[in-house]
């Protein structure tokens, strides 16, 4: 009897800890609860990168004829590595990771990048100070999207213990990428400018020659195309409703 009594006490409390176990382990609906919170904000991203995007290339005013799909698009490159972030609180909560093993992976991650980035300009022409703002920039939104889901997840605990400090973090971060959107649409941008032949292809209109100016196919606008004519170092953008008439060139292919 003593024995049997002591079996059961072993399963009760097997059961008891498997079960704290699938409480304390986040889930893939705990994932999809994230990323319906954040979805509003990463619309509004991209409506800040989009802002600074076109305000580097010199039309601001363009930024206000985006159609919501095309907002969310400019909002990709820093939604990828929110949910980023996100992914990567699933994989350390469902591992049971402690909050020193936690501090080690946001910290590491940063430091690694900048070693290599000053190893990189040892042997390449490499922009330490814009890498090195690119790095903390998308550091920034994994952390956003980490705390997100840290969040979530302790709010769904029994004593929701850490959902202040998570949510403290959550909220400054997400501040932090919104005011830096700007700034990493506008160095997109300056990129851009700069690999011009690989990045805007030439536009012509056949029959027509000895054209000062040179034309190109910048993004679609709602249903209307932005088009950017440059004359020396001057730059000028307007809205055409259709290519048609129009011959796009093939564009240099980067080396």
């Amino acid at each position: 009897m003593v024995k049997e009594g002591a079996v059961h006490c072993a399963e009760d409390r097997s059961r008891i800890m498997s079960n704290t176990a699938e409480r304390q382990s986040p889930s893939l609906t705990e994932i999809g609860q994230t990323t319906a919170i954040i979805a509003p904000f990463l619309y509004i991203i991209g409506q800040k990168y989009a802002a600074g995007y076109f305000n580097q290339l010199g039309c601001t005013w363009v930024a206000g004829f985006l159609t919501f799909q095309e907002t969310l698009n400019y909002a990709l490159p820093t939604s990828f590595f929110v949910l980023l972030g996100a992914f990567l609180g699933y994989v350390i909560f469902s591992h049971g990771a402690s909050a020193k093993t936690q501090l080690i992976i946001i910290l590491g991650l940063p430091v690694l990048a900048f070693v290599g980035v000053f190893v990189s300009a040892i042997f390449w022409d490499v922009s330490v100070a814009k890498v090195s703002s690119m790095i903390i920039n998308v550091w920034l939104c994994i952390l956003f999207g980490f705390y997100s889901v840290e969040a979530v997840h302790t709010f769904r605990q029994p004593q929701k213990r850490g959902f202040k400090e998570a949510c403290c973090w959550a909220i400054g971060s997400a501040f932090t990428v919104y005011n830096l959107s700007a700034s990493i649409g506008s160095e997109i941008a300056e990129s851009d400018l700069k690999k011009i032949e690989t990045r805007f292809p030439k536009i012509a209109q056949p029959g027509v020659f000895g054209v000062s100016t040179e034309a190109r196919l910048i993004a679609k606008v709602g249903e209307k195309f932005l088009i950017m004519e440059t004359s020396g170092d001057t730059r000028e953008f307007y809205l055409k409703s259709s290519l048609d008439a129009l011959k796009i060139l093939p564009m240099t292919r980067p080396l």
